[in-house]
């Protein structure tokens, strides 16, 4: 994901690949655009929950599974900050959310002009899973000036549960690397399964 530059501003980017050897990582870029050429560098910190390729999502009625997609789907910029979350493997067969808040840090202008980037701070990062046997997948991470988080996603499981959107969330005041609001009843209750595999 690319927050988009302005001339003389740089962007940066955030990615969480999906090799398991290496998917504890958050990538960080910055990318400083001028009349001439871009320059790019790059970085990494540990978000200090291991990640792991997801399963295939199960769902009622059918062997028909959802794929929860690997590594990061959407990355929310907000008051210098990057909000990332991702679906990761649990124990069990379900999946649950890795989730991150990040400062990305850039090296002084007096060191390297146009900046590099320096690191990506993991301010806070923590995972979340709904409930016993469900599958927690495509999350959205999103954050306010007033430094609180809301995270909504889909869940489901193989038995009685549709896919289905919820929601939980975080204020400032509570336990850093928690949602401390708990889990929303569902937003969206699925009815029937979904045939299309996504």
């Amino acid at each position: 994901m690319v927050v988009q530059p302005v001339r003389g501003c740089p962007s940066r980017l955030i990615y969480c690949p999906r090799s398991l050897s290496i998917g504890q990582h958050l990538y960080l870029l910055s990318r400083y655009i001028n009349a001439t050429a871009p320059t790019l560098t790059c970085n990494f910190n540990n978000i200090l929950v291991l990640y792991a390729d997801p399963n295939g999502t199960e769902q009622p009625g059918t062997g028909v599974t959802i794929d929860p997609g690997g590594g990061t789907k959407q990355v929310y910029f907000k008051a210098g900050r990057l909000f990332v979350a991702f679906t990761s493997v649990f124990a069990g067969p379900g999946d649950g959310i890795v989730w991150a808040e990040v400062q990305p840090q850039l090296q002084p202008r007096s060191a390297h002009n146009p900046q590099w980037v320096g690191f990506a701070k993991i301010t806070q990062s923590s995972t979340w899973y709904y409930g016993g046997g469900t599958y927690n997948y495509m999350p959205t991470l999103m954050g306010s000036d007033e430094d609180d988080i809301a995270l909504v996603f889909n869940y489901s499981n193989g038995v009685d549960t549709y896919p289905t959107i919820a929601y939980t969330g975080r204020k400032v005041t509570d336990i850093p690397g928690t949602m401390g609001q708990g889990a929303s009843a569902p937003i969206v209750s699925g009815t029937h399964n979904n045939t299309s595999g996504r």
